[in-house]
């Protein structure tokens, strides 16, 4: 009901003393509350000194400083909490947490000394054998005493930054530590000073450290051994399509281009290669080397880990910080440096470092002045994080290729023009290089058919089945007459390869194998990868368009060496299993892969850009460009320009 307007009012139903006896009741529960509430004040505050009694002088006076002004710090940061409770700023469990969170902070304080020094031994012993880089000791003590907080030492300050024959004056370098309450944490602050070479002044800089994280695990940086990583990239990539491994050591002293390579096979055996690299080739290397590099440059940790190597890297006011390097010194440790031929006299600017191009690389990371930040100082932002500059990551991979380069014996001037490498084409026509696939059958040489490809497969499905009576069999009949009449089981191969179908094939000169792999990461029948390309093939059906296929054949990698292989066979020879070796001596077997239609477009344009003639071939066959236009067949008719090519090959093959 609405109100109506006038006074309410309803009898008292007790006397005035009734009222005065719940008026009493009522403040003495008040005044009970109230005590509670003090006794609970009081108890806090009782733990968070119990907390702060706990800490004991160690007798340096800088450290027995810094726990007397945290332990009052937190003692009235705990105050103004119960103030704020009183003054009705904010509800009671709000102070009590933030009490009780001081408590557990006075508590860390009190053991401070203890818990630094146990975690600074477990780093010291991680650094001495060589797991964890030093710089993570440094980072962990920002907000620490190190030993310069108790060694004298000075900087000098030049008395005219602009004129240096008037001298220095020495300026005592120091370290100090304080305490600072930020957002209800404790944080250690130390300040030092230090010299700013670019301006010729003394600076001073702040770092604040929460008492939380030096309670934490220490952020590890771990050691990164170059030569170990040069070690371990440069074999990966030796045993890579791009290089060929020659058993055998060099001899005498290696030509460009080849170096030594061990490789470790099952069972322990160890074989040592010779790798060499072909001048074509040289660009694949060096993608698979800035690869490799690349991967390295974006794990920040990597990159601390080898300038502290290399160069004792630091944020300033670190332990072991060795002060700010001048534009001169900058340039002495990273720009060009001076070679004099002693025969000429000729004086010659070489570059201490290059990029990926081959050419000096230039420092770009710059102050506010225009000077170039010292690349041995680690930067970091507001909140303590490192934040490495481009500059940095040039130095880092400069390192790394230049000592890869070296393990691969390529010279920095042949490294420079590798585009121009790759680009120079074997002499002569495209017919030296490719030429159609022909067999024995029955004592006569023939061309590619279906009694071929047959063969190729059953015996590859027998391999992989390991039937070793059925494969004797198809090697007998195959050596018999050139071709066996047993089946194969494999349904994409049955739908694909068809006795009715015509077929013909070109085999790929060595030149071209590896060209032709490149990013193609091709599978065989039975989901092998094809590790080399030996030939090109269609399959077409007569009975209608659009029925063609185009198929490879190439190497599967049964095992790394003979002795594996012979190993694992239970002690056959790989040659009376069909299998052969290759150029690196691994065991592998011939196959067949079927081409998707991207992988033929592909394939045909590798041929085009690198099979010398190939282009002008094309052209007098109807076919133009690398889109294969043609005016029978439309654009991009790939497979209908790879059939023609192969049938032109096949015409003139016997």
């Amino acid at each position: 009901m609405g109100y109506s307007g006038g006074i309410y009012s309803k009898p008292i139903l007790g006397g005035f003393s009734d009222v005065a006896n719940l008026y009493l009741q009522g403040k003495m529960q008040v005044i009970n509350i109230r005590q509670q509430v003090r006794q609970q004040r009081s108890e806090e505050l009782q733990a968070l000194a119990e907390q702060a009694a706990e800490i004991e002088a160690t007798g340096v006076s800088e450290i027995d400083k810094l726990y007397q002004q945290g332990a009052n710090d937190l003692r009235q940061a705990a105050s103004d909490a119960h103030t704020a409770n009183i003054l009705g700023r904010t509800n009671r469990g709000v102070a009590t947490a933030r009490v009780n969170n001081y408590t557990s902070q006075a508590s860390q304080l009190a053991n401070a000394s203890t818990i630094i020094k146990t975690k600074v031994d477990e780093m010291d012993k991680e650094i001495l054998n060589g797991k964890v880089n030093d710089y993570s000791r440094a980072k962990y003590l920002r907000g620490w005493f190190t030993e310069q907080n108790l060694v004298p030492r000075y900087i000098k300050i030049p008395v005219d930054p602009n004129d240096a024959s008037k001298g220095y004056t020495q300026v005592p370098q120091y370290q100090t530590m304080g305490t600072e309450m930020i957002d209800g944490k404790l944080h250690y602050r130390k300040t030092s000073n230090f010299l700013n070479t670019n301006t010729g002044v003394e600076e001073v800089q702040t770092r604040l450290t929460s008492i939380n994280e030096m309670s934490n695990t220490p952020d590890l940086f771990m050691q990164f051994d170059v030569n170990d990583y040069v070690k371990e990239s440069t074999n990966a990539i030796g045993q890579s399509q791009a290089v060929d491994l020659v058993p055998g050591q060099p001899a005498g002293s290696p030509p460009p281009f080849t170096s030594q390579q061990t490789i470790t096979a099952q069972g322990g055996n160890t074989q040592i290669y010779t790798r060499v690299i072909a001048p074509s080739r040289l660009i694949q290397v060096a993608d698979m080397i800035e690869t490799d590099i690349n991967a390295v440059l974006q794990d920040d940790k990597k990159v601390i880990s080898i300038l502290s190597e290399y160069y004792n890297a630091r944020a300033i006011g670190d332990e072991g910080f060795g002060g700010m390097k001048d534009q001169s010194q900058i340039n002495d440790l990273f720009g060009e440096t001076e070679y004099t031929d002693q025969s000429t006299g000729v004086v010659t600017k070489i570059p201490q470092f290059y990029d990926k191009n081959g050419d000096g690389i230039t420092l770009s990371n710059t102050d506010s002045s225009g000077n170039i930040i010292d690349p041995t100082i680690i930067q970091l932002d507001a909140y303590n994080n490192e934040e490495i500059t481009d500059d940095q990551r040039s130095i880092v991979g400069a390192i790394l290729r230049k000592k890869m380069l070296n393990a691969f014996n390529i010279k920095l001037s042949d490294f420079k023009i590798r585009d121009i490498l790759k680009a120079k084409k074997p002499k002569g026509d495209e017919s030296l290089s490719v030429l159609a696939s022909v067999y024995t059958k029955n004592g006569q040489t023939t061309t590619t058919d279906f009694d071929n490809i047959n063969t190729m497969i059953s015996l590859t499905e027998a391999q992989n089945a390991n039937n070793t009576s059925l494969t004797t069999q198809i090697l007998q009949e195959r050596n018999t007459n050139g071709f066996t009449t047993r089946g194969f089981n494999n349904q994409v191969a049955a739908t694909v390869f068809k006795p009715t179908n015509e077929y013909g094939s070109i085999n790929i000169g060595n030149e071209f194998q590896e060209v032709l792999s490149e990013n193609m990461l091709i599978s065989d029948l039975y989901n092998k990868k094809l590790d080399k390309i030996r030939g090109v093939g269609f399959s077409e059906d007569p009975s209608g368009t659009g029925n063609s296929r185009i198929f490879v054949t190439g190497d599967v990698i049964v095992a790394e060496t003979e002795a594996d292989w012979n190993q694992t066979s239970g002690g056959q020879n790989a040659a009376s299993s069909g299998y052969s070796t290759n150029s690196k001596q691994q065991v592998v077997s011939e196959s067949v892969s079927v081409l998707e239609d991207s992988k033929i477009q592909r394939l045909y344009q590798n041929l085009y850009a690198n099979v010398p003639g190939f282009d002008a071939k094309m052209r007098g066959l109807g076919f133009t460009g690398p889109t294969a236009k043609s005016s029978t067949f439309g654009n991009s008719a790939y497979v209908d320009a790879i059939i023609t090519y192969i049938k032109d090959k096949k015409n003139n093959a016997l």
